[in-house]
């Protein structure tokens, strides 16, 4: 899942699928349902009492005012009870052009939400439309992002033989203290895929840093059954100019507890 960065830069095609990861063994769980390399998320959520983990080990951010390293990017998924998850995620920060005084480290966009499926759909194996919301505050950061804020996500998802489509829209207070709102629409290849195209289409805007329109292309590939890997570039422009970021990552799961 997640959610409001600001970096990108037009370039990339031939990375895609370039950065693959090792796979890792899991434990027994049902098949990951990957929303990384994603900034929006899906109408589903763990099953209860199951654990998902989505981790993006290193990627790279550069603009034209900074480089870092993402290390890691992470987001904990729970089913703590039937149709609802708790959701925590952050990501690591670690500069390359840092200044004196700079901190060498940093942990910024992190947040605790709940999620909540209103409606069964396709994602859970039933006919229609999956509908769910996403509600919880955005948390200061260690070295980043201080303040408190919130924030609220309606997500709306279909499948059809050919693709499936993932439609979030969010309203938000800052940590700055103002309103801002974002919007996301994720488009997948086909499900029965092992290795499947993905792209994302996201536009956010707050009213101290303007608003800014975020495109992403990659892939996701099912390795085992347990187990899914993730590549994407993504791209942006923004109030600073434009910028561009690499992720890649995997997504695994265990059963916690029984139901």
């Amino acid at each position: 899942m997640r959610r409001f960065r600001t970096r990108v830069a037009p370039m990339l095609r031939n990375t895609l699928f370039s950065l693959a990861l090792l796979g890792t063994s899991a434990l027994a769980a049902r098949p990951a349902a990957a929303y990384r390399p994603f900034d929006s998320t899906d109408a589903a959520v763990a099953g209860h009492g199951e654990f998902e983990l989505e981790l993006g080990p290193i990627g790279f951010l550069g603009s034209q005012t900074e480089r870092m390293l993402i290390a890691p990017a992470f987001v904990g998924n729970l089913g703590a009870w039937p149709g609802w998850e708790l959701v925590l995620e952050g990501h690591g920060q670690m500069p390359l052009d840092r200044l004196a005084g700079d901190a060498r480290v940093a942990l910024g966009d992190t947040a605790f939400f709940a999620k909540h499926v209103l409606r069964d759909g396709v994602l859970q194996d039933k006919p229609g439309l999956s509908v769910a919301v996403e509600f919880g505050p955005l948390l200061p950061g260690l070295n980043a992002d201080p303040g408190v804020g919130a924030q609220a996500n309606f997500i709306a998802s279909q499948r059809w033989p050919a693709a499936t489509v993932h439609f979030d829209l969010a309203g938000r207070w800052t940590r700055a203290g103002e309103p801002g709102w974002f919007s996301g629409l994720i488009l997948e290849g086909p499900a029965s895929w092992q290795a499947r195209p993905v792209a994302e289409l996201t536009f956010e805007r707050a009213r101290r840093d303007g608003a800014y329109l975020a495109g992403l292309l990659g892939g996701q590939w099912q390795v085992a059954e347990r187990v899914t890997l993730d590549t994407a570039v993504r791209t942006a422009q923004t109030a600073l100019g434009q910028s561009l970021e690499v992720r890649a990552g995997l997504t695994w799961g265990w059963q916690v507890w029984q139901e």
